[in-house]
């Protein structure tokens, strides 16, 4: 893995606007609440673990909902 600074929020933001549509074609909205988080990962890794999240919500979430999607920190923990 390659390890970097990451800004969560933006990654998430970006992997968001990429799965709108998606959801869109279910008659679902994805509502993003993020605090700005930055952290050391492998910003590959965790852009392709919040696709597989946020996918399986559109694929087996109820259609006409919204998914929500929260990011925060709590005592230094993203």
């Amino acid at each position: 893995p390659h390890f970097e600074q990451v800004s969560l929020h933006v990654l998430t933001e970006e992997v968001v606007k990429k799965l709108q549509p998606l959801a869109h074609e279910k008659h679902m909205n994805i509502s993003l609440v993020a605090t700005p988080i930055s952290l050391q990962a492998d910003s590959d890794s965790i852009k392709q673990l919040m696709i597989i999240l946020i996918d399986n919500a559109i694929k087996y979430g109820n259609t006409e909902t919204t998914i929500e999607v929260l990011l925060e920190s709590t005592d230094h923990h993203a």
